[in-house]
């Protein structure tokens, strides 16, 4: 399976240091992602080609204080193949999630 990225949103374009989200397009995912998580993103959307269901993973990113949360789910199903997934891609940055939270906080009190 060689992942060829059909589309990018602009998140993960950013956190693979490309920028552009065109510029991700036609490339393997192996292409784009860091050698560390790139093994696990292609495990978790083989795992979609082979169980035919969601693969939901989430891992820290390089640093403690981020969250990355990959939703692989099969997209395209043909004569019981899957033949296309979707992943949707998420990074949370911890410090400002909780600084977020904080004014939230403040402003309920």
């Amino acid at each position: 399976r060689k992942c060829i990225v059909q589309g990018c949103n602009q998140a993960f374009a950013n956190d693979v240091k490309v920028g552009d989200p065109k510029l991700v397009i036609g490339k393997t995912l192996a292409e784009v992602t860091s050698g560390t998580h790139s093994p696990m993103f292609v495990k978790r959307i083989g795992d979609v080609f082979d169980t035919k269901r969601s693969v939901l993973w989430k891992d820290s990113y390089m640093q403690f204080d981020r969250l990355i949360i990959l939703n692989a789910l099969p997209l395209t199903v043909v004569d019981e193949m899957v033949q296309q997934t979707m992943c949707v891609y998420t990074m949370i940055n911890l410090r400002e999630f909780d600084s977020t939270r904080s004014i939230k906080d403040e402003t309920e009190v």
